[in-house]
């Protein structure tokens, strides 16, 4: 799949912003959307639970092929990869 080109919608950064809460608590909504999510403790097991809740609640499942470390990095990746699939449903 292609990068996506326009910016990922507000309701999108939303819900990667609010599915981070868990693991990462208010820091989520304080954090630099290009900042590494590893570097703030977000590991390989919790990153699949922040996918699992953002999947929930904008009501869409991430393809395989879009589960990567690129993907998973930061704020702005998991949003771009997210409104991706928003559109393209």
């Amino acid at each position: 799949m292609s990068k996506v080109e326009r910016q990922p919608s507000d309701a999108v950064v939303s819900a990667v912003r609010h599915a981070l809460v868990v693991p990462l608590g208010a820091l989520a909504h304080r954090l630099d959307p290009q900042a590494d999510l590893g570097a703030h403790g977000i590991d390989s097991a919790s990153a699949i639970e922040v996918v699992f809740a953002i999947e929930e609640a904008l009501g869409v499942e991430l393809p395989d092929d879009l589960l990567s470390r690129d993907t998973l990095r930061s704020i702005d990746s998991l949003s771009a990869a997210f409104e991706l699939v928003q559109a393209s449903s």
